[in-house]
C-alpha cells in the first residue's frame, strides 16, 4: 500500500494559547489523514463489522507548527503481523521539512465480539520488510505521584466508539501540569499506551509524576479506574529559552 499524504491549515482546534499545535492537535490530524486513506481503500481492505483500534502512539517534535501554518502529513505501513499493524506519520512544513515524525500500533477488533482478532492476509501482504519502533516501555504503576485529581468522564469526551476519544487523555495531562510549567516548556516528544476503556460517567484518577532539569523535565502520567490502569503517558520538555 502506497504512502498516503494531504495538506491540512492549521486553525484553532489544533493549537494552544501560544499559537503552537498540541499534543491532542497531532493526534487528531494524524486520524484525520488515516480515515481519508480508508475511505480510499480498495473494497478489499474495507472490513465490515470490524474496527481499527489504536494501542500505542509515538511522537517527536524537531519543531512545532504554529496556527495558520500549513502541513502536509504522510502515512503509510512499515510493519504488520498477526495481531499488529505498525503506521509512521511525517508532518512537513512550506519549505518540505520533516518537523514532527511519529508512529502508531494499531489491532483490530471484532465489534460485536469486543475481542482482537488476527489480521487479515490482505493486509499482512502490506508488510514493508522494515522493523517498526518498538513502543515506549511503561512501568505497571506510575509509582508516588506529585499530582493526582478525579472527575467523571463528560459526554463531550466520549467518540462514536463510545469510550473517550483517544486525545483527550491528552488534554487531561495539559490541565493537570502547572500554567508556569507549560509557560517555560514545550513539548519534544510524547508517548501514550492504552489499556483500559472508560466510559461515559464513568469516575477515573489522574496521577502525574514531574522530573524537573534545569534545561529539560519529564512527566509521566497515568489514568486509573479504581485499580484498572485506563491509559499511560510520558512526555519530554524542553525549556523555551533552549529551543
Amino acid at each position: 500500500m502506497a504512502a498516503y499524504s494531504k495538506e491540512f491549515i492549521l486553525t484553532e482546534l489544533f493549537c494552544d494559547a501560544n499559537g503552537e499545535v498540541t499534543m491532542k492537535g497531532i493526534v487528531d490530524l494524524v486520524f484525520q489523514l488515516v480515515a481519508n486513506q480508508e475511505y480510499d481503500w480498495p473494497y478489499e481492505h474495507k472490513l465490515r463489522g470490524y474496527n481499527w483500534i489504536v494501542l500505542s502512539h509515538h511522537f517527536a517534535c524537531q519543531s512545532r507548527p504554529r496556527l495558520g501554518d500549513k502541513v502536509r502529513l504522510e502515512t503509510g505501513i512499515i510493519e504488520v503481523n498477526r495481531f499488529f499493524v505498525y503506521r509512521y506519520y511525517h508532518f512537513y512544513n512550506s519549505d518540505g521539512q520533516v518537523v514532527i515524525k511519529g508512529q502508531s500500533q494499531f489491532s483490530l477488533m471484532d465489534l460485536e465480539a469486543r475481542k482482537i482478532v488476527r489480521i487479515p492476509d490482505q493486509f499482512q501482504a502490506e508488510n514493508s520488510g522494515l522493523k517498526a519502533e518498538r513502543p515506549y516501555r511503561f512501568k505497571k504503576n506510575l509509582g508516588e505521584p506529585d499530582l493526582s485529581s478525579e472527575a467523571r468522564v463528560q459526554y463531550t469526551e466520549i467518540d462514536a466508539n463510545q469510550h473517550v476519544n483517544n486525545s483527550v487523555y491528552l488534554n487531561w495531562v495539559i490541565n493537570q501540569v502547572a500554567g508556569t510549567f507549560l509557560a517555560s516548556r514545550a513539548v519534544q516528544a510524547f508517548d501514550i499506551s492504552y489499556d483500559h476503556e472508560l466510559g461515559l460517567g464513568q469516575a477515573y484518577q489522574l496521577a502525574s509524576r514531574i522530573e524537573e532539569q534545569e534545561d529539560s523535565a519529564q512527566t509521566w502520567h497515568q489514568v486509573l479506574s479504581g485499580e484498572t490502569s485506563c491509559a499511560r503517558i510520558h512526555v519530554d520538555w524542553l525549556s523555551r529559552d533552549g529551543n
